[in-house]
């Protein structure tokens, strides 16, 4: 999503009723893709942090990237945006680049004492791990803000918060090296910042080695105001324990249809009657263009007027003024990833979102575009090329503030994000609908859809003339 995407004005009456309500009363936002719902719910985030604190929750680390990008956009803390697992097992997560300092003498040849967070090319914090009666300190510090917190002044609290947030402990991805996990454990240290410098040469390898795995957590504290962001991937058991973690109110946002999980999450019907709270509706979508509307209209579980609720460029998104959905037939896998780069190329694209349907298709399509020199942004783990004990490393470089790059994303890993231009690449039969409609409702204006041996049955209520066949 573009930066000026995050900023919302000349909202409709749907939105602004939202918008105007008492921040004391917690209730449900339900609305379509493209609705506004992402954007409503950091305008509640910004009207938050004037009178609390805030946390807002999301099931995919893709999406958190993208609200972290939001945040920052409006000026408000992206710490704030926390990955479900995340909020319950680890805390908060504090941004920058984690390296160790290596030394010969201690036994993995690491330092167990001493770690440094890149926060920017000029700034580091150094962080040395904490003596007993330090975590002492920080612990009783930490059962006090729990004790007491309900009872501080939003200044107080901010205060020791503050405090508490020099206090970290690491954790890693499962693939990182025995030498990492041995010499600082997981989720069991903790270390005390102490000082943020500037002249530290942490690209000095013979020095210092980045943990390309880890990362530093804060402890989570209970928050004024918790949101969250496509509830229906939530148990009902789940929501009830933010609702735990949360002192004046909750706002619930999210769209049954968009429900991708099998196993996992509930319908918004559920969710207001087992928490017995008010439910909103937004009326329009401001993202679909007429053109895609017509064809994820008939593909969505349930048929939706997503042409007449379309609002796009005041509602003049039909053909010929926006252009048709591109299916194309190929004779191969490689066949259609050539496509992509020719029509990205060829229309000068930004704003890219290629969209797949599992993990070893985004492992794909990276490694064929950065054969072609295409700089990406993705989230992967791969295989380090000659390791005689076969680790992988973490390629990271999602961070959605680039949108001259495009996005590698699995459907699922799609939801709330919105992207110009999609394509969706491998569409054979067999693929599921409610992660198909998710992929394809990302795009504010182009979509290219391709495939090799079955074009997708969900598409074959939709009349030709709705596509651009070639």
């Amino acid at each position: 999503m573009k930066l000026n995407d995050w900023y919302t004005s000349n909202l409709d009456d749907s939105q602004r009723q939202i918008v105007m309500i008492d921040f004391n009363n917690s209730f449900i936002v339900q609305g379509s893709a493209g609705s506004g719902k992402t954007i409503l719910a950091l305008q509640r985030a910004a009207q938050a942090n004037i009178s609390g604190t805030f946390a807002l929750i999301v099931y995919t680390k893709a999406l958190k990237t993208m609200i972290e990008f939001g945040l920052k956009v409006l000026k408000l803390p992206p710490e704030r945006a926390v990955y479900e697992w995340s909020w319950f097992n680890r805390g908060i997560d504090v941004k920058g680049d984690v390296y160790c300092k290596l030394d010969s003498s201690a036994g993995k040849g690491i330092s167990p004492d001493i770690l440094y967070l890149k926060k920017s090319d000029t700034e580091t914090d150094i962080y040395r791990a904490c003596s007993s009666d330090k975590k002492s300190q920080y612990e009783k510090l930490y059962e006090e803000l729990l004790t007491i917190n309900k009872k501080l002044s939003l200044h107080e609290r901010r205060s020791k918060e503050q405090e508490l947030s020099k206090y970290v402990t690491i954790d890693f991805a499962d693939f990182v090296s025995d030498s990492l996990y041995y010499t600082f454990y997981r989720r069991q240290r903790w270390f005390e910042k102490t000082e943020t410098v500037t002249n530290i040469n942490l690209n000095d390898t013979k020095i210092y080695q980045l943990i390309t795995a880890g990362g530093l957590f804060s402890k989570k504290l209970i928050v004024d105001y918790m949101i969250v962001d496509e509830v229906q991937d939530f148990s009902i058991n789940e929501i009830l324990n933010f609702k735990t973690d949360t002192i004046k109110s909750m706002l619930l946002l999210g769209d049954t249809l968009q429900q991708v999980y099998s196993n996992r999450g509930t319908s918004m019907d559920n969710i207001a009657s087992s928490l017995q709270l008010q439910r909103y509706f937004l009326t329009f979508n401001y993202r679909l263009p007429k053109t895609i509307a017509k064809v994820a209209e008939l593909v969505s579980v349930n048929k939706q007027n997503l042409v007449e609720t379309s609002r796009r460029n005041n509602g003049k998104t039909d053909f010929p003024d926006f252009p048709k959905p591109v299916i194309k037939k190929c004779a191969s896998r490689k066949e259609q990833l050539d496509f992509i780069v020719q029509e990205i190329q060829k229309e000068n694209l930004d704003d890219v979102g290629i969209l797949v349907p599992n993990n070893d298709d985004v492992k794909e399509v990276f490694e064929y575009l950065n054969k072609k020199n295409f700089d990406v942004q993705v989230k992967i783990t791969a295989a380090i090329a000659g390791d005689p004990f076969g680790r992988f490393r973490q390629i990271d470089t999602l961070d959605f503030t680039n949108p001259n790059n495009p996005s590698i994303l699995t459907y699922h890993s799609s939801k709330g994000t919105q992207f110009e231009n999609i394509f969706l690449p491998f569409a054979e039969n067999g693929v599921e609908r409610s992660p198909f409609y998710v992929g394809m409702t990302r795009t504010s204006r182009r979509l290219f859809i391709t495939y090799q041996n079955r074009l997708t049955s969900l598409l074959e209520e939709v009349p030709k003339e709705n596509f651009d066949i070639r």
